[in-house]
């Protein structure tokens, strides 16, 4: 959500503050969430794939191999739809990880997913 245009008016700072994003295991279309049960929140305010970056902005996606069939599509999607809008987006395995444990990955140097999140930020 820190990719959705907009706020950052709210906080007085610049609408460039987020210089990129690594996104893990996410759910970025809530509308099968809100079709699972009565929900009245209002998902189309709350998906970020309905709110998409304005600006080009580099991202690094990743999910765990044991994650659902709809963490995996939905990822997809998002990446696919910051792609058209001209983000360099790529997408990291992280084999051996779980949905709890992959976000650990960027605390280990030789890790896949902490050189891909190195490397967009110009750091290797």
């Amino acid at each position: 959500m820190m990719l959705v245009p907009g706020w950052e008016a709210d906080f007085g700072v610049p609408s460039n503050l987020v210089a990129g994003a690594t996104l893990l295991s996410g759910l970025y279309d809530l509308e099968p969430v809100r079709l699972g049960r009565p929900n009245e929140a209002d998902v189309a305010e709350l998906s970020p794939l309905l709110h998409m970056p304005e600006r080009a902005v580099p991202l690094v996606a990743s999910y765990a191999p044991s994650e659902t069939d709809e963490f995996k599509r939905q990822s997809e999607t998002f990446m696919a739809a910051a792609v058209a809008r001209g983000c360099p987006a790529r997408f990291v395995a992280m084999p051996g990880t779980s949905h709890y444990d992959i976000v650990f990955g960027l605390a280990k140097r030789e890790s896949p997913l902490a050189n891909a999140v190195l490397e967009t930020m110009g750091l290797r």
